[in-house]
Order: structure tokens, then C-alpha cells, then sequence
């Protein structure tokens, strides 16, 4: 029985590490600051917004940005990307898969500065088997608490970011 069990924890080690595996065009940069301008009520999931991300070029050319958003969880749990703007200019931008991918007019090169602004909406409530991810709303002693315990992952519920461990940003500012 025992020699059983670790074929079967061998496979869920594997597929947990798979499902914090990130997006490859997130290697391309290194990320500096963020700054939300968020609508959020004390009472509601639903946020939206613009949140800018400051970040340098880790690679050497990078001709697709890259920012992560959840797309769709649930029929509830939604974001939803009105506009993208990349060093002060609108772009164009796909948005699956929870990743939203912008592709540059120009490459920019390894060490270079530059922003990516997104503006959004949407419910980040997050799964509702899980406090750990997105917004939660509860009610407690008949009063409504909104709260997130996102870290350190699972941001992307909820505001578009980097959601990586070894690629934190080195200031965040909210207006």
C-alpha cells in the first residue's frame, strides 16, 4: 500500500509546480513599480480602473509585451481589458488564457525602460472554494467586509500584473 503512494504524490508534485508555471514572455522584462487607480467599494467584488506597470528589458529584444489578467474563472468571476497603452501610445492587444499579450511596432531593447498601462474591469471574486485568491466578500456581525488574500499569488484576479515570485516589483503606489 505505502509503495502505492508515491507514484500518486509524485504526479501531484508535478502538475501543483505546472500550475504556477509561468508565460515565457514574462521573462522578457524585469518589473519596477506599479501604480493602481482603482474603483473598489467596501461592499462589492466588481473593481476597475488603470493600473501602470514601470519595467525594464531583461531580454534581449522584447517585440511582445506581456501582462497577466484573469480572463474568465466563472460565470461571476471576469475581467475584462478596455484599452492597453504601451509607453504613452494606445496598442493593439489579445487578451487569453489570462495573459494579455501586446505586440510592439518596434522592439525594444535588453535594459531599456518602459510602461505598459491597462485600463479594465470587472468581478474579481475569485473562486468561492477558496479564500487565497481574488476578492472575497463576507458578512461578519452584520457588517459587509470586502478583502483580498492574494499573495502570493493569484493578484491577477483582480489587477493586471506580473504574478511571479522571483520578479516582484520594487515599489507599488495606489491613487
Amino acid at each position: 500500500m505505502r509503495n502505492n503512494r508515491i507514484p500518486f504524490l509524485i504526479v501531484f508534485c508535478l502538475c501543483w509546480q505546472l500550475s504556477f508555471a509561468q508565460h515565457h514572455l514574462l521573462d522578457q522584462f524585469d518589473v519596477k513599480q506599479y501604480i493602481l487607480d482603482l474603483n473598489i467599494s467596501n461592499t462589492s467584488t466588481i473593481v476597475s480602473g488603470n493600473v501602470t506597470m514601470n519595467a525594464v528589458v531583461a531580454a534581449q529584444v522584447m517585440d511582445t509585451a506581456s501582462i497577466e489578467l484573469i480572463d474568465s474563472i466563472t460565470a461571476t468571476s471576469y475581467m475584462i481589458v478596455d484599452s492597453v497603452w504601451f509607453n504613452g501610445s494606445p496598442a493593439d492587444f489579445s487578451h487569453t488564457d489570462w495573459l494579455v499579450k501586446i505586440p510592439l511596432v518596434s522592439p525594444v531593447l535588453q535594459g531599456d525602460l518602459f510602461s505598459l498601462q491597462v485600463f479594465y474591469h470587472g468581478n474579481g471574486s475569485g473562486c468561492a472554494q477558496s479564500l487565497t485568491n481574488g476578492i472575497n466578500k463576507k458578512t461578519y456581525e452584520g457588517k459587509i467586509h470586502v478583502f483580498t488574500t492574494s499573495q502570493p499569488f493569484y493578484s491577477k484576479f483582480w489587477w493586471p500584473c506580473k504574478d511571479v515570485m522571483t520578479d516582484k516589483a520594487d515599489s507599488l503606489t495606489f491613487i
